[in-house]
């Protein structure tokens, strides 16, 4: 016996509308029965039906050749971007995924390659599917034009945009790149930045900050001032190499944690500090509901430990300790009420 099909279909079918209103009547020839269909004559369901199937770099083109496209293109690229990231560099722009959370291996699901005058390819990019795109990555930092920053496209076209991460390259003419940036710059709409730079850039809205792989040569104070300068954040994580040579201090600690009232989670990554800092955050962070530490076992031995686990933090904090995988050590603590 046939297993019937589990999709629904619909009792009755949409009806297209007519392409023409000189339609054959009683067995009158169409005045128009040989013309070309354009695309223009079909209805918003067709282009969407169609539109679909386009590789990026053609919606980029059917959405510039025609007013009348740009939403159903919007639509398909939307739809395209989806739990998946828009990575935007000097020569290209690709939609990709990231295939496991711990690399940096990405899967490329399409790609624009810029031929010639690739700030105006991503220019129109940004005006025609801004707000469809609520994951950004820039690995380098530019300028549109002479007078409009990528932070000002940012917050003119991506109002959907959350997820902001910026890719700095850590070489000399990176830091160059970085250092000659618009201090002024604001983005007043994102609320989740992951960079690999101490950006010169103010966010008014940003709840989750990663700091990733920060370059020894920025200063530890400048990377506190700027995690001090987001007192809304929920959310904050910093990963640094293997070869970091940044340790916290307990000033530093304690001004991180009065300037973020709100701070509800807090993970560092391949880093140390005192037992006394930890205590600090515990104790002082009343928002707090979870700590995570995570450190190489090459660099620090498992007893290293018995200050944390000993430290003076009460009964308000669940205290765990395991090996997260071959080579780094995981201490967790969490609130208990």
């Amino acid at each position: 016996m046939k297993r019937r099909s589990q999709v629904r279909i619909h009792d009755e079918p949409k009806k297209l509308i007519k392409l023409s209103q000189n339609s054959a009547k009683n067995g009158e020839k169409s005045a128009v029965k040989d013309e070309p269909l354009n695309l223009t004559d079909l209805d918003d369901y067709c282009l969407e039906v169609i539109f679909k199937y386009l590789p990026l770099v053609d919606l980029l083109n059917i959405a510039q050749s025609n007013e009348r496209f740009v939403a159903e293109a919007r639509l398909s690229a939307r739809r395209l971007f989806r739990e998946k990231t828009v990575k935007i560099n000097t020569s290209s722009i690709e939609i990709v995924e990231q295939l496991h959370e711990w690399n940096c291996v990405e899967n490329v699901y399409d790609k624009i390659c810029f031929k010639e005058n690739p700030m105006q390819t991503i220019s129109m990019f940004f005006k025609n599917f801004g707000n469809a795109i609520t994951d950004l990555k820039v690995v380098n930092k530019f300028q549109i034009d002479d007078d409009t920053t990528l932070g000002q496209f940012i917050d003119t076209y991506l109002k959907q945009l959350e997820h902001f991460k910026l890719q700095c390259h850590l070489d000399q003419m990176q830091s160059k790149l970085e250092s000659e940036m618009v201090d002024s710059e604001i983005i007043q709409n994102i609320k989740k930045l992951m960079t690999y730079s101490v950006p010169r850039i103010q966010f008014t809205s940003l709840l989750q900050l990663e700091l990733i792989q920060v370059v020894n040569t920025v200063d530890l104070n400048e990377i506190v001032d700027f995690i001090c300068q987001n007192p809304g954040l929920v959310q904050l994580t910093m990963k640094y190499a293997d070869w970091s040579r940044y340790q916290f201090s307990d000033e530093h600690i304690s001004k991180i944690i009065d300037s973020l009232p709100n701070l509800s989670e807090l993970s560092l990554e391949h880093d140390t500090m005192s037992a006394r800092g930890v205590e600090y955050i515990l104790t002082n962070s009343k928002s707090l509901k979870k700590l995570r530490l995570f450190v190489y076992c090459k660099v620090i031995g498992y007893d290293y430990y018995d200050d944390y686990l000993f430290a003076n933090i009460g009964t308000d904090w669940k205290v765990t300790l395991e090996l997260f995988d071959e080579f780094i050590y995981r201490l967790e603590f969490n609130r208990t009420d």
